[in-house]
Protein backbone atom coordinates (compact mmCIF):
# COMPACT_ATOMS: atom_id res chain seq x y z
CA UNK A 1 0.00 0.00 0.00
CA UNK A 2 2.87 2.62 0.51
CA UNK A 3 4.32 1.90 -2.96
CA UNK A 4 1.28 2.74 -4.38
CA UNK A 5 0.92 5.73 -2.32
CA UNK A 6 4.48 6.66 -3.07
CA UNK A 7 3.94 6.28 -7.28
CA UNK A 8 0.49 8.35 -6.96
CA UNK A 9 2.19 10.94 -5.10
CA UNK A 10 4.81 10.75 -7.39
CA UNK A 11 2.28 11.32 -10.54
CA UNK A 12 0.52 14.00 -8.81
CA UNK A 13 4.28 15.92 -8.45
CA UNK A 14 4.66 14.69 -11.85
CA UNK A 15 1.93 16.63 -13.51
CA UNK A 16 2.19 19.56 -11.41
CA UNK A 17 6.18 20.26 -12.44
CA UNK A 18 4.86 19.67 -16.48
CA UNK A 19 2.24 21.52 -16.21
CA UNK A 20 1.79 24.96 -17.42
CA UNK A 21 1.84 27.35 -15.02
CA UNK A 22 -1.64 29.07 -14.19
CA UNK A 23 -0.77 31.49 -12.04
CA UNK A 24 0.06 35.18 -12.70
CA UNK A 25 2.93 35.04 -10.37
CA UNK A 26 6.83 33.68 -11.79
CA UNK A 27 7.52 30.34 -11.15
CA UNK A 28 10.61 30.17 -9.62
CA UNK A 29 13.61 28.43 -12.05
CA UNK A 30 15.40 25.17 -11.05
CA UNK A 31 19.13 25.17 -10.53
CA UNK A 32 19.27 23.33 -13.53
CA UNK A 33 17.47 26.14 -15.29
CA UNK A 34 19.58 28.09 -13.97
CA UNK A 35 22.78 26.41 -15.34
CA UNK A 36 21.37 25.79 -19.14
CA UNK A 37 20.71 29.63 -19.29
CA UNK A 38 24.45 30.56 -18.03
CA UNK A 39 25.87 27.45 -20.64
CA UNK A 40 23.82 29.29 -23.55
CA UNK A 41 24.41 32.73 -22.35
CA UNK A 42 26.70 33.92 -25.48
CA UNK A 43 24.31 32.48 -27.84
CA UNK A 44 21.30 33.74 -26.00
CA UNK A 45 22.84 37.73 -26.08
CA UNK A 46 23.65 37.13 -29.64
CA UNK A 47 20.59 36.03 -31.12
CA UNK A 48 19.42 38.87 -29.13
CA UNK A 49 21.80 41.71 -30.70
CA UNK A 50 20.85 40.13 -33.87
CA UNK A 51 17.08 40.36 -33.56
CA UNK A 52 17.23 44.03 -32.42
CA UNK A 53 18.91 44.73 -35.73
CA UNK A 54 16.52 42.99 -37.72
CA UNK A 55 13.37 44.52 -35.65
CA UNK A 56 14.55 47.90 -36.04
CA UNK A 57 14.37 47.53 -39.41
CA UNK A 58 10.95 45.75 -39.49
CA UNK A 59 9.43 48.08 -37.32
CA UNK A 60 10.61 51.11 -39.30
CA UNK A 61 9.62 49.80 -42.58
CA UNK A 62 6.44 48.37 -41.40
CA UNK A 63 5.52 51.71 -39.59
CA UNK A 64 6.30 53.74 -42.75
CA UNK A 65 4.14 51.58 -44.58
CA UNK A 66 1.38 51.63 -42.08
CA UNK A 67 1.55 55.60 -42.32
CA UNK A 68 1.41 55.93 -46.31
CA UNK A 69 -1.91 53.67 -46.31
CA UNK A 70 -3.03 56.24 -43.37
CA UNK A 71 -2.49 59.07 -45.64
CA UNK A 72 -4.29 57.13 -49.15
CA UNK A 73 -7.69 56.02 -46.96
CA UNK A 74 -7.28 59.60 -45.69
CA UNK A 75 -7.34 60.80 -49.27
CA UNK A 76 -10.00 58.52 -50.72
CA UNK A 77 -12.05 59.59 -47.71
CA UNK A 78 -11.92 63.00 -48.99
CA UNK A 79 -13.01 61.80 -52.44
CA UNK A 80 -15.68 60.59 -50.77
CA UNK A 81 -16.77 62.79 -48.92
CA UNK A 82 -16.56 65.34 -51.73
CA UNK A 83 -18.39 63.42 -54.01
CA UNK A 84 -21.16 63.22 -51.89
CA UNK A 85 -21.12 59.37 -51.66
CA UNK A 86 -22.35 56.90 -48.61
CA UNK A 87 -19.18 55.18 -47.27
CA UNK A 88 -19.24 54.92 -43.25
CA UNK A 89 -17.05 51.74 -43.22
CA UNK A 90 -14.22 53.26 -44.80
CA UNK A 91 -14.15 56.27 -42.23
CA UNK A 92 -14.55 53.44 -39.66
CA UNK A 93 -11.84 51.49 -40.74
CA UNK A 94 -9.94 54.72 -41.36
CA UNK A 95 -10.40 55.62 -37.52
CA UNK A 96 -9.91 51.79 -36.05
CA UNK A 97 -6.83 51.87 -38.39
CA UNK A 98 -5.12 55.04 -37.10
CA UNK A 99 -6.10 53.72 -33.55
CA UNK A 100 -4.23 49.86 -33.93
CA UNK A 101 -1.36 51.96 -35.50
CA UNK A 102 -1.13 54.03 -32.29
CA UNK A 103 -1.04 50.99 -30.24
CA UNK A 104 1.47 49.23 -33.06
CA UNK A 105 3.26 52.62 -31.81
CA UNK A 106 3.59 52.09 -27.84
CA UNK A 107 3.96 48.72 -28.04
CA UNK A 108 6.85 48.16 -30.50
CA UNK A 109 8.56 50.75 -28.74
CA UNK A 110 7.74 48.73 -24.79
CA UNK A 111 8.86 45.76 -26.94
CA UNK A 112 12.17 47.51 -27.79
CA UNK A 113 12.76 49.08 -24.12
CA UNK A 114 12.43 45.61 -22.49
CA UNK A 115 14.49 43.95 -25.99
CA UNK A 116 17.51 46.17 -25.15
CA UNK A 117 17.27 46.29 -21.48
CA UNK A 118 17.49 42.01 -22.10
CA UNK A 119 20.60 42.79 -24.05
CA UNK A 120 22.49 44.49 -21.39
CA UNK A 121 21.33 42.14 -19.01
CA UNK A 122 24.56 39.58 -18.45
CA UNK A 123 22.55 36.35 -18.22
CA UNK A 124 25.74 34.59 -17.18
CA UNK A 125 25.68 36.44 -13.84
CA UNK A 126 21.78 37.43 -13.68
CA UNK A 127 20.51 34.27 -15.18
CA UNK A 128 17.09 34.55 -13.43
CA UNK A 129 16.57 38.51 -14.05
CA UNK A 130 17.52 37.50 -17.81
CA UNK A 131 14.91 35.09 -18.13
CA UNK A 132 12.49 37.14 -16.27
CA UNK A 133 12.98 40.09 -18.64
CA UNK A 134 12.94 37.95 -21.78
CA UNK A 135 9.78 36.37 -20.85
CA UNK A 136 8.87 40.01 -20.81
CA UNK A 137 9.92 40.54 -24.13
CA UNK A 138 8.15 37.79 -25.29
CA UNK A 139 4.77 39.06 -23.76
CA UNK A 140 5.58 42.49 -25.24
CA UNK A 141 5.71 40.98 -28.70
CA UNK A 142 2.55 38.80 -28.51
CA UNK A 143 1.11 42.23 -28.09
CA UNK A 144 2.91 43.45 -30.99
CA UNK A 145 2.19 40.34 -33.20
CA UNK A 146 -2.31 40.96 -32.31
CA UNK A 147 -1.58 44.94 -33.06
CA UNK A 148 -0.08 43.61 -36.21
CA UNK A 149 -2.81 40.95 -37.07
CA UNK A 150 -5.84 43.91 -35.95
CA UNK A 151 -4.07 46.21 -38.47
CA UNK A 152 -4.39 43.39 -41.41
CA UNK A 153 -7.99 42.79 -40.61
CA UNK A 154 -8.61 46.99 -41.01
CA UNK A 155 -7.33 46.20 -44.12
CA UNK A 156 -9.02 43.80 -44.86
CA UNK A 157 -12.51 45.80 -43.34
CA UNK A 158 -11.54 49.38 -45.60
CA UNK A 159 -10.58 46.76 -48.71
CA UNK A 160 -14.39 45.43 -49.06
CA UNK A 161 -15.27 48.94 -47.79
CA UNK A 162 -14.01 49.93 -51.27
CA UNK A 163 -15.54 47.10 -53.30
CA UNK A 164 -18.90 47.99 -51.45
CA UNK A 165 -18.34 51.36 -52.61
CA UNK A 166 -17.46 50.77 -55.97
CA UNK A 167 -20.23 48.12 -56.39
CA UNK A 168 -22.85 51.04 -55.42
CA UNK A 169 -21.19 53.61 -57.74
CA UNK A 170 -21.68 51.41 -60.53
CA UNK A 171 -25.66 50.56 -59.54
CA UNK A 172 -26.23 54.39 -59.56
CA UNK A 173 -24.71 54.81 -62.98
CA UNK A 174 -26.83 52.33 -64.23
Amino acid sequence: MKASRRISLLAVLAVFLVSPAVSAEAVPLSDRQIQVIKANCLGAQNSIQQLQRTEAVTRVNRGRAYESISKLFVALNSRVAINKLDAPALTSATTEMEHRFTAFKDDYSAYEDVLSDTAKLSCAVQPVTFYDTLTHARELRAKVAADIKAINEMLDAYQQGVKDLRAQVNEDQQ
